[in-house]
């Protein structure tokens, strides 16, 4: 009986790490490498990008998009060097697929070469510097659509370009998320109404004990 229970003490001290690391929400690489094309929805602290989603008919006006559920792309390749790199939504202005089922002649496992979805990006830089990247073949990218609100999710690879739309930034410039809730911010003037009502609520509350404090002493001092 001892010998039957460290058995099972061993295979679960195994199997329960496997189990963590396979089902790990917090694993961005696997989170859009290894997904099928099914939407996930932006996760609640990552920022919000608006664009325009091609693919050979359509295009299709899109908020919140991802890649699965996340704003990065991880084990991105180049076949110049052996490194691996991320490439984030902030730092895209324009992403053209060149080649969907790339095979690259650098990155092989196995002596095999690896499928890559070969793109062209147009940084999200005041020169707009341009370049080739290789993106894991199974990463997919999701969004809503701004006119139906409807939830979509296509493979990288089956998109003709992505484009994203940068809005300034700063204090003048409205969140068009709320990213508690994830959705539409309420105007800054009717924020500044609600401010204005509670500052209101604050001072009435405030006079009222001040006066009830001053009745008191006024009460206190002609009975005394």
């Amino acid at each position: 009986m001892v010998s039957v229970n460290k058995f099972f003490l061993i295979i679960s001290s195994l199997v329960f790490p496997l189990c963590m690391y396979a089902f790990s929400p917090g694993s961005d690489a696997r989170r859009n490498i290894d997904l099928d094309v099914r939407f996930m929805p932006l996760e609640l602290d990552e920022e919000v990008y608006e664009g325009i989603i091609y693919d050979e008919k359509n295009k299709f006006k899109s908020t919140k998009i991802s890649f699965g559920g996340i704003t990065k792309i991880m084990g991105v390749k180049n076949d110049s060097d052996d490194s691996s790199s991320i490439l984030r939504i902030s730092n895209i202005k324009k992403l053209k697929v060149e080649d969907a089922n790339y095979r690259s002649p650098r990155h092989t496992t196995n002596d095999n070469m690896l499928f890559f979805v070969k793109v062209k990006i147009v940084h999200n830089t005041p020169n707009e510097v341009s370049g080739t990247m290789l993106i894991p073949h199974k990463v997919v990218l999701c969004a809503e659509d701004v006119e139906t609100g409807t939830e979509k999710a296509w493979r990288l690879r089956d998109i003709t370009s992505l484009e994203i739309n940068h809005l300034p930034s700063g204090p003048d410039i409205n969140r068009s998320m709320d990213r508690s809730v994830h959705s539409r911010s309420i105007p800054r003037g009717v924020v500044g109404k609600e401010q204005s009502f509670l500052g209101s609520l604050w001072a009435g509350f405030i006079g009222g004990v001040h006066n009830n404090v001053k009745a008191l002493r006024n009460w206190l001092s002609k009975t005394s």
